[in-house]
């Protein structure tokens, strides 16, 4: 029979151009140049950049004041020069700097473009939007950027709309320093040679989600004070392909979730750098990494604590896992656990256990019968393999049964629609988690799902 399983972890581009010049010339739009020199470099009122004007020439920083709003026509060009002499922020990039509110209004079929002109100064220092702190709620549609040091850069807490947010850059594609907005990529590409994105810690009940997008360079979720996801966040990465790790430097606090659903993470692992605490969750679900050889390919520093839960389901994982440390509980018991949503035997269910550093779960204690019934929960049919050591002969070791020690414990659990009975040996009742019946042979038990310990 096939079963999921929980862990428990102790320790643990000529002639074309010819071609096309003809054809506007004989019935398309002729289109004209704006160079945007020190008279216009800084927009004080609402300004609209048009096609008709396009392409337009940086040649120094641009800033729009607070009180405005720089509109950008979709199929607009805007070409960033070598050099910045003004020095509004980097004093050898051009860039965008946004104080105002930004409207990028390109669409699929006419994108707005901003190029470095296969330059090395922008290739080196120039950045493409740059949003200073107190900048309003913008839009980024269909904005494809190519040929600087950095795309984006977003400084302060603001509403984002992202769509069609295409990025090619020598160093970051996209960063930002706060993490108290929502943000949603959906449709990205984001190439970064060193970071795809390099994001600040997720402050309380916010939430990023990359969706349906590809990434090149590796992803950063750094840590800023107590952790990198706050209480009640969630990072999550769906329908995404990734080149490149995936790490998330501190703790994710409590309820915080990292999820990672149907999505590659190749060349590179998923890297929690902190603890799992109290009621947070990470999940990996139908997707698949792969990491270096001998690296981990998913891997966790620090604690798994009371509560948290950790599961993968219908995943591969082309390398080790690496849990850190299960703290006891209540000074007492083996610590945490550790789904894994797989379907396996038995026997495969506790060398699987055994792979990864730990066995098949059993509950030496009232709370770890709890945490034990709470995970179990998690699995994808509700049922999995547990130890059940600590019963009687019919509940021998390879049963489905663990302990409780009071009665009421047993009437709540049965409320639950659990599977109690009676046993021996100063216990007032036992539960199953698993099949309706107790089963002498282990492989009848038809169910999915296993947990260890």
């Amino acid at each position: 029979m096939m079963r999921n399983y929980l862990l428990n972890r102790k320790t643990w581009l000529s002639s074309s151009l010819c071609f096309m010049v003809a054809v506007a010339a004989m019935g398309g739009q002729a289109l004209g140049q704006t160079t945007i020199g020190q008279e216009s470099a800084v927009i004080t009122s609402d300004t609209t950049w048009t096609l008709a004007g396009s392409p337009y020439l940086l040649t120094r920083d641009v800033e729009v004041r607070p009180q405005a709003t720089l509109t950008i026509e979709a199929g607009v060009e805007v070409r960033f020069g070598p050099t910045d002499a003004s020095a509004t922020g980097d004093p050898n990039g051009v860039e965008l700097l946004v104080k105002g509110r930004l409207l990028v209004n390109g669409t699929a079929e006419a994108s707005v473009n901003f190029n470095g002109q296969d330059l090395a100064g922008p290739a080196d220092h120039a950045t493409g939007v740059r949003f200073a702190e107190g900048a309003l709620g913008s839009t980024l549609h269909y904005l494809s950027i190519s040929g600087l040091a950095y795309g984006v850069d977003q400084i302060g807490d603001m509403s984002l709309s992202i769509m069609g947010l295409a990025i090619d850059a020598t160093h970051v594609a996209f960063q930002r320093s706060t993490g108290g907005s929502d943000l949603i990529f959906s449709g990205a590409t984001l190439i970064g040679g060193d970071y795809s994105l390099d994001l600040g810690a997720i402050d309380e009940d916010v939430f990023i989600h990359v969706i349906g997008s590809t990434l090149e360079g590796p992803v950063r979720l750094r840590s800023e004070g107590a952790g990198s996801i706050s209480f009640g966040s969630e990072l999550k990465i769906q329908e995404t392909d990734i080149q490149g790790s995936v790490t998330v430097e501190g703790n994710l606090l409590a309820s915080a979730e990292l999820n990672v659903i149907s999505s590659t993470i190749s060349n590179g692992r998923l890297h929690l750098g902190g603890d799992v605490n109290t009621g947070a969750r990470i999940s990996i679900e139908q997707s698949v990494i792969s990491s270096p050889q001998l690296t981990p390919t998913f891997q966790v520093d620090g604690s798994l604590l009371s509560d948290s839960v950790v599961t993968i389901s219908e995943s591969t994982l082309n390398g080790s896992v690496q849990l850190g440390s299960a703290p006891e509980m209540n000074g007492e018991g083996e610590g945490q656990f550790f789904l894994i949503d797989t379907p396996a035997t038995w026997n495969d269910a506790a060398a699987g256990c055994a792979a990864r550093g730990g066995k098949l779960a059993d509950a030496s204690d009232l709370n770890e019968t709890r945490s034990i019934f709470s995970a179990a929960r998690q699995s994808s049919t509700g049922l999995v393999w547990i130890g059940g050591t600590l019963a009687n002969a019919d509940c021998s070791p390879g049963a489905d049964f663990v302990a409780l020690d009071d009665v009421q414990t047993c009437r709540d659990f049965q409320d639950l629609g659990v599977p109690v009975k009676n046993i021996a040996r100063g216990y007032n009742c036992a539960c199953n988690l698993n099949c309706g019946l107790q089963e002498a042979e282990r492989n009848d038990c038809t169910r999915t799902g296993f947990s260890c310990n």
